[in-house]
Order: structure tokens, then C-alpha cells, then sequence
């Protein structure tokens, strides 16, 4: 969520991140209008659905990206 000295344009966001081998590529995110409800129910709402697409993104780019040979435990 927004610090709130960042709080200005009246839109609020929740993201997750996309991660492989450790490092961050991207993230999914929504972004909505304040004023239509609060971050909270949001996350209540949406948060699962976007955890499994973030994950789902993970398996594909684990399968499309050759295996890296390093340290055990270094994945998704």
C-alpha cells in the first residue's frame, strides 16, 4: 500500500511480486479507486486469485528459462 504522504490521486494499489531464481521480474497489481472500497476488502477479495496467477506465471517462466545450476534452495 501507498505511504500516506503518497496518498494524492485517490487510487489505492495491492501487488505481488513475480520472482524466479530468486530475484524479482515483475509484479501484478490492482489498482482501484478509493472511494469504491477499502484495501483491505480488496485484498480480502482479490489477494488469492492474484496469488495463484502470479504463481501459475512462475511455472511458466520456470519451464521456459534453462535450470541454473547454483546452490540448493535457489529457485522459485
Amino acid at each position: 500500500m501507498r505511504a500516506p504522504e503518497y496518498n494524492f490521486d485517490g487510487r489505492n494499489s495491492i501487488a505481488v511480486p513475480i520472482r524466479l531464481h530468486g530475484e524479482v521480474l515483475g509484479c501484478v497489481n490492482v489498482t482501484w479507486r478509493k472511494t469504491v472500497m477499502s484495501a483491505q476488502e480488496v485484498a480480502r477479495r482479490h489477494l488469492d486469485d492474484l496469488r495463484a496467477a502470479v504463481h501459475r506465471i512462475e511455472e511458466r517462466a520456470w519451464a521456459a528459462v534453462p535450470q541454473r545450476h547454483g546452490p540448493a534452495g535457489d529457485g522459485i
